[in-house]
């Protein structure tokens, strides 16, 4: 069965708790049952640890859904056939249509031809007809809600009243994915790989229930008092104690295995480097270079979203989402700003494992021009560059709040901490607003003040001098 899929302001899925995007993969259409989608003609296909997620590319808002792993029963792929493109086969699990009596309004399970369970009045062709007729497309549009027909804003996803979902979900148990422009194999098998740990999940969870419900039992037949207690927590505490013993146990094993390794690819990557220049042209040593950005030990791949070459593009761009989400979450006002250095570093640290190299950041933040995700990005006469919100008139509004932060001066660091800039930032803006004559700099280096910056009441100040200076040297 499919669900709604909301998506974030950067066209990623909203993902549940514990939850991550293990593969993605673009240009890629549905078909339900035979018959191919036009609402769901393209789009990015994510696998996550619950979902499998499909976002449109033309209207993501609207057209986007997910289909749960545990709701699928057989999962058939087929290769390119002539002008057919490869096809990933989902059958869905059956779901019993449910629909309410119009005479007792009791919630049903079954054909609408059934009578009601409830009441016994068996549905009317006329209440059919005009049931069909509410669920129809044309009034779908209109914003009608087909459960408690309250007329809602047509833009609304979910009715105000009752909560049920006004927008058009396929509910066919067969579901073909098209890839058109390859990827099927990658994805099929990360697929299977996924939907095996969740039914290995589910039935873990089934045997800890009635492994639980056989240890209760078996409590409950035991004669409860004093001596019980303290045999219980005797037991406890030995469990526990053992609990901590291997886990320490295995800690201290993992940390030296993690030095070794380290040390390993340490070595490696200095005899990498050592090679002649003419030696790394060779076939084996470049066939060696790919193995060992594959395993990560040259620079760190991004989560293993795509680990193809050929979509290092559709790598890149997913990069680019996944940043614009950060920083939208930490630029607030229309003031704040971000370095690349920092951007990076915090990246990084939200990740915490696969890290982004410098080299792959610094590309994919080139995309936010070409993305439109809301962050624009700036370069300083230093030639670092800096994350801000992406707004009309921007270099207006920063130097109207640089200039209300003077009343009447300021200095650099009060400055930054009015603004939350960085030093840096702020010797930069302070600069450029100076050398356009927005504002002056006052030194008190003798009673150890520093220097302060003003706004310029002088702006006519030369023209006025010059007409001052010119008629006493004419008169001298």
């Amino acid at each position: 069965m499919t669900f709604y899929l909301d998506t974030t302001n950067s066209n990623l899925p909203v993902l549940e708790a514990n939850e991550e995007i293990v593969h993605a993969q673009n240009c890629v259409g549905l078909y339900f049952d035979e018959e191919k989608s036009l609402d769901y003609g393209n789009g990015t296909l994510y696998i996550s640890q619950k979902h499998v997620f499909y976002v449109d590319s033309e209207n993501a808002k609207k057209n986007s859904l997910k289909i749960r792993l545990s709701d699928i029963v057989e999962l058939n792929h087929t290769s390119r056939y002539f002008r057919s493109s490869p096809k990933i086969h989902l059958y869905l699990k059956f779901v019993q249509e449910k629909w309410a009596c119009k005479i007792c309004f009791y919630n049903n399970t079954g054909s609408t031809l059934d009578p009601c369970m409830n009441c016994g009045v068996e549905g009317r062709f006329r209440l059919l007809q005009a049931d069909c007729h509410l669920n129809g497309e044309g009034n779908r549009k209109k914003g009608i809600c087909p459960t408690c027909t309250f007329q809602n804003y047509p833009d609304l996803l979910f009715c105000e009243i009752c909560g049920t979902q006004l927008t058009h979900l396929p509910t066919a148990e067969h579901i073909q994915l098209s890839f058109r422009n390859g990827g099927s194999s990658r994805f099929f098998e990360i697929l299977n790989e996924q939907r095996q740990e969740t039914i290995k999940k589910k039935n873990n969870a089934l045997q800890d229930t009635n492994r639980l419900k056989k240890i209760i039992n078996e409590k409950s037949l035991r004669i409860g008092g004093i001596r019980d207690l303290q045999q219980s927590h005797a037991l406890k505490l030995a469990q526990n104690g053992q609990t901590l013993v291997r886990a320490f146990q295995d800690l201290d094993a993992f940390f030296s295995l993690t030095q070794e390794t380290m040390d390993l690819a340490d070595q490696f990557v200095e005899r990498i480097q050592n090679l002649a220049g003419v030696a790394k042209q060779s076939d084996q040593v470049q066939q060696l270079l790919k193995r060992t950005h594959q395993l990560g030990l040259l620079r760190n791949n991004y989560a293993n979203m795509v680990s193809d070459n050929s979509n290092a593009h559709l790598f890149q761009v997913e990069l680019c989402k996944s940043i614009s989400e950060l920083l939208l979450n930490h630029l607030k006002s229309d003031t704040d700003t971000i370095t690349m250095t920092h951007a990076w570093a915090m990246y990084n640290r939200a990740r915490r494992t696969h890290l982004v190299s410098p080299a792959d950041f610094a590309k994919a933040c080139e995309l936010f021009s070409t993305l439109d995700l809301g962050i624009s990005v700036s370069k300083l006469s230093s030639g670092a560059s800096i994350f801000q919100l992406k707004l009309p008139n921007q270099k207006e509004k920063f130097l109207s709040t640089l200039l209300q932060t003077m009343q009447p001066s300021v200095t650099i660091s009060q400055c930054a901490m009015k603004l939350h800039w960085s030093i840096g930032v702020t010797m930069e803006q302070l600069e450029s607003a100076e050398s356009e004559g927005y504002i002056v700099r006052d030194i008190h280096e003798d009673i150890g003040f520093g220097i302060q910056y003003w706004k310029n009441q002088f702006q006519y100040f030369e023209s006025e001098l010059d007409n001052f200076l010119v008629p006493s040297q004419n008169h001298v």
